[in-house]
C-alpha cells in the first residue's frame, strides 16, 4: 500500500504532462503562417491605394487612381469598372449588397453606385 501511494503523485504529473502536451501540441499546429495562395496581374497605370472585398458577391473592389477595378475573387479576372474618377482612395459597399461608395478625393465627392452593375452610372454627392 505504501508504493502505491508514493506512485501516486507521479502519475498525475505524468497524466498532466501528456494531457499538456496534448493539447498544446493540437494549438500549435492550429497557428499556420501565412502564404501566398494565388498572384493576379491586374495590370494598369498609376497607383493603388484601398481594397474592399464583398465576400457575399465574390467581388474584390480596388481603388485605382481614376477607376475602382472589380476582381472577380474566386477566378482572379477582371470583371468590370467603375470609371471617370479623378483620384479615387476608399470604397464600401452597404450592408444588403447592392450600393457602394467611392471617395473620390479629387474631386472632393463621393460617388454612390449599384454594385450589381459595376458601371459609370453614378451620381456623386458633393462634400459639404
Amino acid at each position: 500500500m505504501h508504493t502505491r501511494t508514493s506512485l501516486q503523485p507521479y502519475m498525475l504529473a505524468f497524466i498532466a504532462f501528456a494531457f499538456a502536451s496534448f493539447f498544446a501540441g493540437g494549438l500549435l499546429h492550429a497557428q499556420k503562417p501565412y502564404s501566398v495562395q494565388q498572384r493576379w496581374t491586374i495590370g494598369g497605370d498609376g497607383s493603388w491605394d484601398y481594397l474592399t472585398v464583398d465576400s457575399a458577391a465574390h467581388r474584390l473592389y480596388i481603388a485605382h487612381q481614376t477607376r475602382v477595378q472589380v476582381i472577380d475573387i474566386d477566378t482572379g479576372k477582371l470583371i468590370g469598372a467603375i470609371q471617370s474618377l479623378t483620384r479615387c482612395h476608399g470604397i464600401v459597399i452597404a450592408p444588403g449588397g447592392k450600393t457602394g461608395f467611392i471617395s473620390d478625393g479629387g474631386a472632393n465627392t463621393i460617388v454612390v453606385f449599384r454594385s450589381e452593375e459595376h458601371t459609370s452610372e453614378l451620381q456623386s454627392l458633393r462634400h459639404l
